[in-house]
């Protein structure tokens, strides 16, 4: 009965994913494209049916319900050994790679599809870009937010709760495997380097390459740009501006959303309500400032490490040197 239940969640998650996200991200993206804000934002727009999952209805009470469930009847000597919460492609096909928690992996990026052999999940990391697959020793909750992007990107992401068998998928680290799950148990076995599953839905990209997570949740991939016609990039205009002459309701701001709402507000407030009086730094001071003379040799390297990030194996490290330039 609790892996029935279990399905018939895993089926509603993947209904919302098949019937909503498409239709979030076209018109979300249709509106950034056109609104002067840039609203919504893109996480709102990728994370649009988690929240609605993790949210909306039972789901997330029958989720809590089912993990103890679960916990009580495997305590009893019930139970598979094993928790598919993601199938994958199904299954995945790479190189496995042993980490002790997810979280350690978070900023870096697999050049080639990779499965993560993984001891520790606490439930709200992401899935890197590059991993098609996920075996933990953890138990997750069925809508923790990694296990809703797990179904949502087709990786496949099991709880293995045999201690024995976890670690003897050690034998595989280093090694080309493909996983198939078979009976409600992940099946791993060795393969040729290079070989994917029969469908080639996990070798993914083009030439081999791992596909970026951006590329597998967006109907808005690279080779399909959003039109941007018309869109306004703020050049210099001023150091500040006083909020006397601020317009919130010019179409080409040089300000942001939350300055454009503060104006609104305070103009709407009666006069017995008093506010600070508060100014503006507009959009193009930055880069007035860092194109000065004196600022060539930070401009130099700030330019530098703009051009790293694209392609950075650690981009937290290159974030954290663009912090000290600027």
């Amino acid at each position: 009965v609790v892996e029935r239940m279990r399905r018939v969640l895993a089926d509603l998650m993947d209904w919302l994913s098949a019937n909503v996200q498409d239709k979030a991200e076209y018109l979300g993206h249709g509106l950034a494209a056109v609104t002067p804000e840039k609203m919504p934002e893109r996480w709102a727009i990728t994370l649009f049916t988690e929240e609605l999952i993790r949210g909306g209805g039972c789901t997330f009470v029958m989720s809590a319900i089912l993990r103890r469930l679960d916990a009580a009847i495997r305590a009893m000597g019930g139970g598979s050994f094993w928790q598919i919460i993601s199938p994958g492609a199904p299954g995945a096909a790479g190189r496995l790679e042993r980490v002790d928690a997810l979280i350690d992996v978070q900023a870096k990026i697999y050049t080639e599809p990779t499965i993560l052999l993984a001891r520790s999940v606490s439930g709200e990391e992401e899935v890197p870009d590059g991993v098609v697959g996920v075996i933990t020793a953890d138990a997750p909750d069925l809508l923790a937010h990694i296990s809703v992007r797990a179904r949502n990107l087709k990786v496949l992401f099991a709880t293995s709760f045999d201690e024995e068998e976890f670690n003897g998928l050690d034998a595989f680290v280093g090694k080309h495997v493909m996983c198939h799950v078979v009976d409600g148990e992940v099946s791993v076995s060795e393969a040729a380097p290079g070989t994917t599953l029969g469908d080639g839905a996990v070798a993914g990209g083009e030439g081999g390459k791992a596909p970026s997570v951006l590329e597998r949740i967006t109907c808005f991939a690279p080779r399909t740009p959003v039109s941007l016609s018309g869109s306004h990039r703020a050049g210099f205009t001023t150091w500040c501006w006083p909020e006397s002459d601020l317009d919130p309701d010019a179409y080409h701001k040089d300000f942001g959303a939350k300055s454009s709402n503060m104006v609104r507000l305070r103009r709407r407030l009666p006069e017995w309500i008093r506010t600070p009086a508060s100014a503006v730094v507009p959009f193009g001071v930055f880069d007035k400032v860092l194109h000065a003379r004196e600022n060539s040799e930070q401009r130099q390297r700030h330019t530098s490490l703009l051009r790293a990030l694209s392609s950075a194996q650690d981009p937290e490290a290159l974030l954290q040197e663009l912090k000290e330039v600027t």
